[in-house]
């Protein structure tokens, strides 16, 4: 009798499942949509809002008359690093993706910028110019003494963190022209990857944190190259005459997504990292520029300017449906994709 009553519950059961799913009254769980955050000057200054990428649920995220700028998710993408002046120069700031419990993390009358994370979130370095220069500096995500790791005399900008964390990418003029660098996170080891005399900079790890894409001159223009992260084998990804600029990985790692004056105005163009022949994404008059990958690989974001003012768009990874997600007479700039 028992088991006939177990049969009996475990069919009401199914029946009452199937008679939600007929009615409309049970669904899975609805995915996230893809968020972006980016910076806007729609309300009379610059703030960090974010936005869906088909363009919906725009929200202000920083209130304040001072500019905010430069957002960096988190690993997790739970929080924002950010720089703003509101305390009267460039710090490096870090708070919740919803905009709150907003905290100064460089907390140094210099300059502060150029916030990046460590891939475990608990570190970020950062820029800094309060050694009378610039330097590198590493600093507790959620507050404490930054440590200068970079120790040089003259200019070490843009740190960027290796995949693994166990390395820091980062540009200096030590040398006496503009080179690409690397060091550990406490400051050894540090490496001279590009030796040339040619302009280098722009370096983005790919995505295995094997190769590092970046800008140079060395070929009498600025191209996109690659090169081993110990610095071995660069070569020009796309060569052309035309300036290229900022490189951005697909996050499978065989294509670089990157900015191009090749047609007579700033277009977005993607190229095979292995080789083969770039194509034109934007194919319009007006600039389009500052490309970046959702983090799924199926979208791209980027910068236009062909409504007469900056905004966001996001077209399929092939280049097509661009939309205008930030929909704004304001300056709309660096869209920046919440990880997965």
């Amino acid at each position: 009798m028992r088991r006939n009553n177990a049969h009996l519950a475990i069919w009401a059961s199914i029946l009452g499942t199937v008679a939600l799913l007929l009615l409309g009254l049970w669904a899975a769980p609805a995915q996230e949509q893809a968020l972006l955050a980016f910076v806007s000057e729609r309300a009379g200054n610059f703030d960090l809002w974010t936005v869906h990428a088909d363009g919906s649920g725009a929200r202000r995220l920083t209130r304040h008359q001072a500019y905010d700028g430069e957002p960096v998710w988190s690993p997790d993408g739970r929080r924002l690093a950010f720089v703003s002046d509101r305390d009267g120069n460039d710090e490096v700031y870090v708070m919740d993706a919803t905009g709150r419990n907003i905290r100064n993390i460089s907390r140094d009358p210099a300059t502060d910028q150029w916030p990046t994370w460590s891939p475990d979130g608990k570190l970020l370095a950062f820029h800094s110019e309060r050694a009378g220069n610039m330097e590198v500096y590493v600093a507790p995500a959620t507050g404490g003494p930054a440590t200068n790791i970079s120790h040089s005399p003259q200019s070490d900008l843009q740190p960027q963190w290796s995949p693994d964390g166990a390395l820091i990418a980062f540009i200096s003029d030590r040398t006496g022209d503009q080179e690409i660098f690397i060091t550990t996170p406490s400051g050894a080891a540090q490496t001279n990857l590009t030796q040339n005399t040619a302009f280098e900079g722009r370096q983005r790890w790919s995505p295995d944190g094997r190769q590092i894409a970046f800008i140079s001159h060395r070929n009498g223009t600025i191209d996109v190259f690659v090169m081993q992260r110990d610095g071995t084998g660069a070569r020009e990804v796309a060569p052309d005459w035309a300036w290229d600029d900022n490189p951005a990985w697909s996050p499978d790692g065989k294509y670089l997504a990157f900015e191009s004056y090749r047609t007579g105005n700033r277009e977005v163009f993607i190229a095979p990292v292995a080789g083969g022949n770039p194509v034109n994404l934007t194919n319009n008059p007006a600039d389009d520029y500052a490309p970046t990958w959702s983090p799924d690989g199926t979208r791209i974001a980027f910068v236009s300017e062909r409504t007469g003012n900056t905004e966001i768009f996001v077209m399929g990874a092939d280049g097509s449906q661009p939309i205008n997600v930030s929909r704004n007479p304001g300056e709309d700039n660096s869209p920046a994709w919440r990880p997965r």
